[in-house]
């Protein structure tokens, strides 16, 4: 009868120990939350190793760390127009390219050798204007009397395949015009980076750059201190189909933005947009767009061409479909109906 009793009270014991273990799980998993907050580990894909791309990139980068605490994000200096590549094959997490490349690529179109569809996007951050900086002394103010006279000016159009090459390309064939026929009446494009190319005008090496960058940008305003130089204007129709073609967007050059400058200008603007391969895991994406909108105020810092960002700007149209994280996360936050 003994036995018996002790045996029963040892089997309750047994019994609330289990209870009051199960218990004290399910306290803890309420304390320790879900995966919302674990850290990271992501490969990014910035621009060049230094400007304000570079500036930008690390500072997406630190959005990370601020929401997950102890992720670990590496920024592996690209350029925009192979990072479109390498996000396609799925080599990073997210990295940086921008309108007028992704739409190429979707297209199967210059510089790219075949349509991409694993790509999305998740954040349109800063604006790249495209600017036609010439020689004063030339006499000229707009792109059209360079095409319609045949001049023959020596003109950088930026490294093979990037966005200055890009945009000069495809306003030629707007014209029904290509490289070899602007080579052919004694013209010379040359593909030089933004500081050679600056110097080099500077030099009088050659007669114009183009160049895609942010407002204003430092190197064109120091060059225009000791060198006369204008911005060439676009035609309106030329502007237009840009837009409808390519995913342009217009924008204005203000007077005062440069020294130099005393009417106001037509530009061509593309966005510099994260993307992401669009095989990404939702919840993954999710983590990262909730990272970047919940430090807009610090990415606002990073960068004076961040400064003005709007939320709106985010989910503008950039030739992309936004990644089902990000649209899901942008429906939360109430920037998508």
């Amino acid at each position: 009868m003994k036995k018996s009793k002790m045996t029963r009270v040892v089997s309750l014991l047994i019994i609330f120990s289990l209870i009051f273990v199960g218990c004290g799980n399910i306290n803890t998993e309420d304390k320790t939350g879900d995966s919302k907050g674990e850290p990271m580990n992501l490969t990014f894909l910035g621009a060049s190793s230094t400007g304000p791309g570079a500036i930008v990139m690390n500072g997406l980068a630190e959005c990370i760390n601020k929401s997950y605490p102890d992720s670990v994000v590496t920024v592996v200096p690209g350029n925009l127009g192979t990072n479109v590549t390498r996000i396609n094959n799925g080599e990073a997490d997210g990295g940086f390219s921008n309108s007028s490349l992704v739409a190429a690529a979707r297209a199967g179109e210059y510089p790219y050798n075949e349509e991409m569809d694993n790509l999305a996007s998740v954040i349109n951050t800063f604006t790249g204007s495209n600017h036609l900086v010439f020689n004063s002394e030339l006499g000229i103010d707009s792109l059209e009397e360079i095409i319609a006279n045949k001049m023959k000016l020596r003109i950088s159009i930026g490294m093979p395949g990037g966005s200055s090459d890009i945009f000069f390309q495809r306003i030629l064939s707007l014209y029904g015009l290509t490289v070899d026929d602007y080579n052919s009446w004694g013209g010379e494009l040359l593909n030089q980076n933004i500081e050679t190319g600056i110097q080099m005008l500077a030099d009088k090496k050659i007669d114009g750059i183009i160049l895609s960058s942010f407002v204003p940008t430092p190197s064109i305003e120091e060059l225009s201190k000791n060198k006369g130089v204008v911005l060439l204007k676009l035609d309106t129709e030329i502007i237009n189909a840009m837009c409808e073609e390519y995913g342009y967007f217009q924008s204005v050059f203000s007077a005062g933005v440069y020294s130099f400058l005393e009417e106001d200008i037509p530009n061509l603007n593309t966005y510099t947009t994260f993307i992401v391969p669009m095989d990404s895991s939702e919840e993954n994406v999710y983590r990262i767009t909730r990272a970047f909108y919940e430090n807009l105020d610090y990415l606002r810092s990073t960068h004076s061409s961040m400064a003005e960002v709007d939320p709106g700007d985010f989910v503008k149209q950039s030739q992309l479909d936004l990644h089902p994280g990000a649209e899901k996360y942008y429906r939360e936050a109430g920037l998508l109906k």
